[in-house]
């Protein structure tokens, strides 16, 4: 078709400075654990210090803690949850009602201390509560200090022991975990089975568990030469010296808001640098490599890495590991859990978009919860980009796809605004769309609204500028309209707080002399600058950019056009514009709306004209 001659891409050229939040803090949460497992009754014994710096000007006269594993009991918000949803998760479903007492999960705490004066605490599902004797002052460090009892779950949702191919522990949400505590006050969302939000802080935490087993966790691990498994040229030491039959592998994770690890006695392990970058690790049963896919993974997650250092901004841990275990792919500082009984596409598409959570989950630290599609649609872009340049580029443009299910998105009668908290989706379904989907195209469009040069910068200024600092909606926009000076407030509203959706038409088009003259209708209540392309017959291709009045800027294309018409802007009120084309209406071979195929519309066959 002849409009393929207009996938063309657009781009600006722009710097500004930078302004964070003027008087942002954050707390700072220090953890130093040790636990011990017990593989025989899957039970673990530990102890925990928390260093917390509270950093607000509040006094805080009481803290919360996630209790995560309480969620996999009878009648937990989290098994209610999954009974009462009209599409409940199939891994979730009724499992959790049906557990055996010895099956379940939970955590008994039998102790805890600020300052080391022992506090009365109440506990709420996942959630625990401690009225402070004395509180914590601003600008004071405290000590919390605990100790506790829990047991592993069977595995039904990312944590727990046993998964469905065959990993004994997937220690994800596992240890009682402080709640947030930031300028929106304190975050104590029961755990229903979504997403999480944390304190940055430093995790020094030992583990001791059967000496057979091989471990993968969060941060970098201190004791090497005494644990062997590969992860030195010793060997496991501990094996072989006098009959010890225990481990206790150390592991220290700087600047990172969480802490997972996974053990199973039958993993292989493999490592591979990466130029300029961290030392990736991959852990796997050696069953599920017998075609050999994980091989095949190494090099390309190596290439990935490199990638995404050079688009998104450099990965700022030594390590990373890449780790078979879970119920599908989750996130973590440092590593993620991934499910491999695909094969190679699915486990490349799973390990890439797993790691991409590492930059915004993991370094920016945002609110998952409150903004679901800020973390998973971002990831969601970047996945499809990444696999786009990495592995296989396909006969459509990355964001083909996203596109594609976007549509479907908005014409589902149960659509909730993208502006909803993730646990408050009234079906998993509506939440996977709007957080997965939306999130990557309201970053396409933005890419499109920008151009390409004025939205990488953006990207990266945003990566410099807001990194293990919890950044909000608001902060990214402010980036971007810094590196594109524009004005987008509207976008973000438009998007993220309504429904409404973007349509877009050729109404009509005549002769005016030795021109043509183009009638546009916007026929979707969400207004957007237009691009607006013809072709002469056997002649040079044209551009017309009609910026929207509100964003109070316009673009620069990137490619080389023939023609470009900086035409006046259309005012978001109005439903009709007109504009000449310099080009006679006999010369004219196509007319087209969004060359480049990045407008969300709804309904793209009356986006072109031919004679």
């Amino acid at each position: 078709m002849k409009a393929t001659l207009f996938l063309l891409a657009c781009s600006v050229s722009l710097t500004w400075l930078n302004a964070q939040r003027k008087g942002y803090w954050q707390q700072q949460a220090d953890y130093v654990m040790e636990v011990a497992l017990d593989p025989k009754n899957h039970q673990l014994e530990g102890s925990q210090t928390i260093r917390y710096t509270n950093n607000a000007s509040d006094t805080l006269r009481r803290v919360y803690y996630h209790l995560y594993f309480n969620a996999f009991q009878p009648n937990s918000v989290m098994d209610y949850r999954s009974r009462h949803l009209p599409d409940p998760d199939r891994r979730v479903a009724d499992r959790i009602q049906k557990l055996k007492e010895e099956e379940q999960g939970w955590h008994r705490i039998s102790s805890f201390r600020c300052r080391g004066e022992e506090q009365a605490f109440t506990i709420l599902g996942t959630v625990m509560e401690i009225p402070l004797s004395k509180p914590i002052l601003p600008g004071e460090t405290v000590a919390l200090e605990m100790e506790f009892k829990s047991q592993v779950p069977i595995q039904i949702r990312r944590s727990g022991r046993n998964s469905s191919e065959g990993i004994d522990y997937s220690m994800t949400q596992w240890y009682p975990k402080l709640a947030a505590f930031d300028e929106d006050g304190w975050h104590t969302d029961p755990y229903i089975a979504r997403e999480f939000y944390g304190n940055f802080g430093r995790f020094d935490v030992k583990i001791t568990l059967p000496s057979e087993y091989v471990v993968g966790a969060t941060g970098v691990l201190q004791n090497a030469e005494e644990v062997g498994h590969g992860y030195s040229k010793a060997g496991n030491k501990a094996k072989n010296s006098g009959g010890k039959n225990t481990l206790q592998w150390h592991f220290v994770a700087e600047n990172v808001h969480d802490f997972a690890w996974a053990a199973d006695p039958d993993y292989a392990h493999k490592t591979l640098q990466v130029t300029d970058g961290p030392l990736l690790h991959f852990l796997y049963l050696p069953k599920s490599n017998e075609d050999g896919k994980w091989d095949k993974l190494q090099p390309l997650c190596r290439a990935f890495f490199e990638e995404m250092n050079k688009t998104f901004g450099p990965y700022p841990y030594p390590q990373f590991s890449f780790v078979q275990g879970g119920d599908g792919g989750m996130e973590y500082p440092m590593l993620t859990l991934i499910t491999a009984s695909g094969d190679l596409s699915g486990l490349v598409h799973v390990a890439f978009h797993e790691a991409i959570h590492n930059w915004f989950y993991g370094i920016f630290g945002f609110h998952e919860g409150r903004y679901p599609w800020l973390d998973e649609g971002f990831t969601t872009y970047a996945t499809d980009l990444m696999v786009h340049e990495v592995y296989e580029a396909g006969e459509h443009p990355f964001y083909w796809q996203s596109y594609q299910a976007y549509r479907m998105m908005v014409s589902d009668p149960n659509r909730q605004p993208m502006s909803t908290h993730a646990d408050w989706y009234n079906q998993n379904r509506s939440y996977s769309l709007s957080s997965y989907i939306g999130g990557a195209v309201f970053l396409n469009q933005l890419r499109y609204i920008l151009g390409e040069d004025a939205f990488q910068e953006g990207m990266q200024r945003f990566y410099r500028h807001w990194k293990f600092k919890h950044p909000k909606p608001e902060d990214f926009m402010r980036e971007m309209e810094r590196a594109g000076q524009m004005e987008l407030d509207w976008y973000h509203r438009e998007f993220i707080f309504s429904t409404h959706t973007i349509d877009y038409a050729i109404d009509s088009v005549w002769s005016e002399g030795n021109k043509t003259r183009v009638r546009l209708e916007r026929k979707g209540l969400f207004p957007m600058p237009i691009d607006l392309a013809w072709k002469r017959k056997n002649g040079p291709l044209g551009l017309a950019l009609i910026p929207l009045d509100v964003q109070r800027g316009v673009k620069t294309p990137k490619r080389k056009w023939n023609e470009v018409l900086q035409a006046p802007a259309w005012e978001w009120v109005r439903t009709y514009y007109e504009i000449e084309l310099p080009v006679p209406i006999n010369d004219l071979e196509v007319i087209m709306i969004d060359p480049d195929q990045l407008l969300a519309d709804q309904d793209p066959k009356n986006n072109l004209w031919q004679p």
